[in-house]
């Protein structure tokens, strides 16, 4: 069985493609930097997407009928070979949600 996960789409235009050719040009470090700020960017955003529509499933299940959300709190985690991120993990009313994605006792990806 194979499991392919196509959650971030990149697009790129080509006017965009020739301002960082040209911010490479003039300083290869900064533009390293830039590009890393992005990755980690969506990375993190799709972990949140995650998050929520692991909260809607969870919410969705039978058992939490009477149960509905309640904002969410903010969290570090340590995903190797992107760095620290700053993830949104919702909550719900009556503290029954456990996230499977990223648990809340960890801090760092295990690989």
């Amino acid at each position: 069985m194979t499991l392919s996960m196509s959650l971030i789409k990149v697009e790129i235009s080509v006017p965009e493609i020739v301002k960082a050719i040209d911010k490479f040009k003039r300083n290869k470090i900064k533009a390293f930097e830039e590009l890393t700020n992005e990755v980690s960017k969506s990375v993190s955003d799709s972990l949140n997407k995650l998050l929520n529509a692991e909260m809607e499933f969870f919410l969705g299940q039978p058992e939490q009928k009477s149960n509905k959300r309640n904002g969410y709190y903010e969290r570090e985690f340590v995903l190797k070979g992107i760095g620290q991120l700053r993830l949104r993990v919702p909550k719900d009313r009556h503290s029954k949600f456990k996230s499977v994605i990223v648990p809340e006792n960890e801090r760092l990806d295990s690989r």
